[in-house]
């Protein structure tokens, strides 16, 4: 039985893979920052070659699968591989990092850990049919018949995964650029290691607001994150509250997002929008947005870390104090 199936489950299979990479390619900074949220590795450029690496394994091994071209078996030992390594890597995150989204399929499909682990675990189990059906298919020596559909068959797979390949270098061809910063830093602003903040200047309507100078409530936010979205709602509130510093916020997105982004929020704050990697780097320990500093002359004071801020929370950490666990200094 599972020697008639094998075929068309790997197929699916490579199918799967592909669209995975696809949709990872589309956004490969988007998916750079999911990489990030796993919490295993923070340096910037080194999750965007992760991102570009595990989005080209994906495609090959997809390829691969949907071609037939099983080199003796290590298609499938390595595509087993690759799902277990997932699998122990989201529940990690998941148990340890607090992992809401696994990027399985980039910014496209939200998929919790979870419904990831899960997913996993029958694909796994697809690829154990596999396995078993073609060691299976593989004893009988096919007759005259038997070997023209199958060659056809053969031909096919060849035909598929060259389409898989072409819709992935697709998807990297249409992906979306880094998103680019804003360019309106003063002349001077160094944003050195101990005073990280310094050279950006968000604005707010025109006005620009020099972070290398005051004290300062600065919102890291993406403009495409729900959670965030959500904050600023509550950051609109807190403006208007007797002291509390001034509020910025540095942001992640493109120039869609962050139109998309203003219409639905209409921040009441200054905002700038910076370069991926540079936004990643100022997370510094937190997995993703939204993360609150405040900031003293370009230095950060103390960090809060919290993904739904209540507006008690925000002021308390505004004026002084520190809500357990998740403020440090």
């Amino acid at each position: 039985m599972l020697a008639r199936f094998a075929r068309p489950i790997e197929i699916a299979l490579g199918a799967l893979f592909i669209a995975s990479a696809a949709s990872k390619a589309l956004n490969v900074y988007g998916f750079a920052v999911q990489v990030a949220a796993y919490g295993v590795v923070r340096d910037p450029s080194a999750t965007l070659a992760i991102a570009y690496a595990m989005i080209s394994i994906e495609a090959v091994l997809g390829a691969a699968l949907l071609g037939g071209m099983r080199f003796g078996g290590l298609t499938v030992a390595a595509t087993a591989a690759l799902l277990v390594g997932f699998t122990g890597l989201i529940a990690y995150a998941w148990a340890f990092k607090g992992l809401a989204d696994c990027g399985c399929f980039g910014d496209y499909v939200k998929m919790g850990p979870a419904s990831s682990i899960a997913k996993n675990i029958v694909l796994l189990a697809m690829t154990w049919a596999v396995w078993s059906g073609l060691r299976a298919k593989s004893a009988p020596v096919p007759t005259d018949g038997e070997s023209a559909p199958r060659a056809a068959l053969g031909r096919g797979g060849v035909v598929l995964a060259a389409l898989g390949l072409a819709a992935v270098a697709t998807a990297f061809a249409m992906g979306k650029p880094a998103p680019a910063s804003e360019s309106n830093a003063p002349a001077g602003a160094i944003g050195k290691d101990d005073a990280p903040f310094a050279a950006f200047v968000p604005t707010l309507g025109g006005a620009p607001v020099a972070l290398a100078q005051g004290e300062y409530l600065v919102a890291m936010l993406s403009a495409s994150c729900d959670h965030c979205r959500a904050a600023t709602q509550v950051l609109n509130e807190l403006v208007q509250t007797p002291d509390v510093p001034q509020i910025a916020a540095l942001m992640m997105g493109t120039k869609d997002e962050m139109d998309d982004y203003m219409a639905a929020t209409d921040p009441q704050f200054p905002t700038q929008s910076i370069e991926v990697l540079q936004f990643m780097n100022l997370l510094g320990e937190a997995s993703a947005p939204p993360c609150f500093y405040i900031v003293r002359d370009g230095r950060e004071v103390r960090h809060l870390i919290v993904e739904d801020p209540t507006f008690e929370q925000l002021l308390e950490f505004a004026t002084g104090g520190q809500t357990a666990p998740t403020a440090a200094k």
